[in-house]
């Protein structure tokens, strides 16, 4: 309960606005079809024929080699110009609990919710317990140096601008 006054507090004292909007618990309403531009823009809402929309307008800009017989190549692009890229040491704090408590504050709480459900306002309502888990996995994959296979794979959703449901009126998130 200390917590949770804690951070009420603290909201009420940036603008009492994020508190109201905590107690609303508004949730944007999901996008469940877009246009189809080869059908005269009429609303598709069957999953395959999105999906088949979504990658016909955006993989030529998302994946610029997807078509190509090779894609491009690290090795041979730092053969031509590796002697221009500058390497720095990065050196960073080790990731604690108050640290990432301290990120979710300061990321907007009215942005849209990931493909898996997710939003930050969720993520702060989570007990330190789980966050310490999290901070867990986070080191291990510092440490070894590759992600788990099942959390490697990017998803993208696609979240609407607000200016009509074709394909290419959403924004990648």
């Amino acid at each position: 309960v200390a917590q949770w006054r804690d951070r009420m507090n603290e909201a009420w004292a940036q603008g009492p606005g994020k508190v109201f909007d905590w107690i609303k618990d508004k949730q944007d309403t999901p996008l469940v079809m877009v246009a189809d531009p080869d059908n005269g823009d009429r609303p598709c809402a069957s999953i395959e024929g999105m999906d088949e929309i979504l990658h016909k307008a955006w993989d030529p800009i998302m994946r610029k080699y997807g078509g190509a017989e090779q894609e491009p190549c690290p090795e041979e692009f730092m053969r031509h110009y590796g002697r221009y890229v500058k390497t720095t040491p990065m050196e960073s704090k080790p990731l604690t609990v108050g640290r990432i408590r301290r990120r979710l504050r300061k990321m907007g709480l009215k942005t849209a919710r990931g493909l898996d459900g997710w939003a930050v306002v969720d993520l702060l309502q989570l007990p330190n317990q789980v966050l310490d888990k999290l901070v867990d996995l986070l080191h291990l994959v510092e440490e070894v140096g590759e992600w788990p296979e099942m959390l490697a794979r990017g998803y993208i959703s696609l979240v609407p601008k607000g200016e009509g449901m074709g394909p290419l009126k959403m924004r990648p998130s």
